[in-house]
Order: structure tokens, then sequence, then C-alpha cells
């Protein structure tokens, strides 16, 4: 079984997705089961995964420089977080 400082050893020093399957299945799980660790070390490995995404996009060309939303969108958007912060502080 994987303890939590063996877990942050290998998301730092490598890509989990390149440990072999046994050792793969291994830190999934304990990051799954884990309360102490599992939500920090999730977000490792979502970083990870949205790197390793942009990564095989941006050679494909699929990936534009900029994205431009419309105003009424970023409208929109600040009212939902206004939104949300108004609720969090109630």
């Amino acid at each position: 079984m994987w303890m939590c400082r063996h877990v942050a050893k290998a998301l730092a020093e490598t890509n989990y997705e390149d440990l072999p399957p046994l050792r793969k299945f291994g830190l999934k799980l304990h990051v799954k089961l884990c309360i102490m660790c599992g939500k920090f070390h999730r977000q490792v490995m979502d970083f990870q995964d949205a790197a390793r995404f942009y990564r095989t996009h941006e050679d494909q060309g699929d990936i534009p420089s900029q994205r431009c939303m419309d105003d009424s969108c970023k409208h929109r958007l600040q009212e939902a977080i206004h939104a949300a912060r108004q609720s969090a502080k109630d």
C-alpha cells in the first residue's frame, strides 16, 4: 500500500501516467481513499492531465493562441462570481 509521502514523491518526480500499471493503480487508489492527501494529490494529477492534454493538442495545432468571449458572456460570468461570493459571506 502506498503511503502519503510515497505518493507525493512519485507525483513530484514523474508524471503518474508514466508509472507501471500496477504502481499507477496503487497511486490512484491511495489518492481516492486517503482523506489526508487525496484532495491535494487529486489536483496535482488533474494538473498533469491538463498539461498533457494541452501539450498533445498544441503540437497538433488544435488550440488557438487566444480565445475571446463576448461581453455578455463576461458580464454573466462576473455576476455569477459576485453572487457566489455573496452567498459564501452569508
